[in-house]
């Protein structure tokens, strides 16, 4: 992850609603394999419960508004329109690496060559 991240910079970035507690977050999992303080998905409560409450309940999750009512046994929440896209979305802005604009020291160069800016 590039960037600093907490749910409540992501639920501004995703133009969603956040339940609970703003807290950092450290990575992405999935409801199968919940990890505290990591953020996953889910299309509807029913795969919440599913998946196990106990086990996600310390992962911050995005989920459809319609969870609104439930989304309060979850530590962290961010209510959106479609999850799914929502994930995505923050996958692409946040956890995408970003390519390093260096070159490399073996790096061999002619005489009077210019580098433009952001070359890798």
């Amino acid at each position: 992850m590039d960037k600093f991240l907490t749910t409540g910079i992501a639920a501004n970035f995703l133009n969603g609603c956040l339940i609970g507690v703003d807290n950092t977050i450290t990575g992405v999992c999935t409801l199968n394999s919940p990890a505290p303080g990591a953020i996953a998905f889910a299309k509807s409560w029913e795969k919440v419960e599913s998946a196990g409450l106990e086990r996600v309940s310390t992962s911050i999750l995005i989920l459809p508004k319609e969870a609104a009512e439930q989304a309060s046994q979850i530590e962290s929440v961010i209510l959106v329109d479609n999850p799914r896209l929502a994930f995505a979305q923050l996958l692409a802005e946040y956890f995408q690496p970003r390519p390093s604009h260096t070159i490399t020291e073996s790096a061999r160069l002619g005489d009077n060559v210019k580098i433009g800016e952001n070359v890798t």
